[in-house]
């Protein structure tokens, strides 16, 4: 593997741009930059192999950085999905607790008077039924009871 000095001249293509972020303290010295972007992105991997490649001409200059997560993303949906799928297994709801998931799903702004109104029960059973999946961690009330709205986890 060629020094990212060796494979691309360091030139300013924008002088003026260059002298702001000299000034703003953006820019530590001419040419470190694409050297910091190689070191730190190649770290990700711990392979010993080059993941930035350069290339540049007159007209333009391109940088590809490759993806350090890539088929990691997928392990890990699978993972969460699995643990997930335990913990959903192991919290029960009452028929009445899944309704209630239902109508926050079809409308998060949904209030506690609207669904015991659409369930055709009290607001208390209703109010009971959401503090019990509430202290589950099922779900979370975000901001005031007007303006708010429900997060399922």
């Amino acid at each position: 593997d060629k020094e990212v000095d060796d494979v691309v001249a360091s030139e300013r293509r924008n002088p003026v741009l260059a002298d702001i972020f000299a000034r703003m303290k953006f820019m530590e010295r001419r040419g470190s930059g694409l050297k910091k972007i190689t070191d730190n992105t190649n770290a990700l991997f711990n392979d010993g192999k080059n993941h930035v490649e350069f290339f540049s001409d007159r007209n333009y200059f391109k940088v590809t950085i490759y993806n350090a997560l890539y088929g990691k993303i997928q392990k890990n949906a699978d993972v969460n999905a699995s643990v997930n799928a335990g913990v959903n297994a192991s919290v029960k709801l009452s028929a009445i607790q899944e309704s209630i998931i239902q109508l926050m799903r079809k409308n998060p702004q949904i209030t506690i008077k609207e669904m015991a109104s659409k369930l055709g029960k009290n607001e208390t059973t209703i109010s009971r039924n959401i503090r019990q999946m509430k202290e589950k961690g099922i779900i979370e009330r975000v901001g005031s009871d007007k303006t708010g709205h429900w997060i399922i986890n």
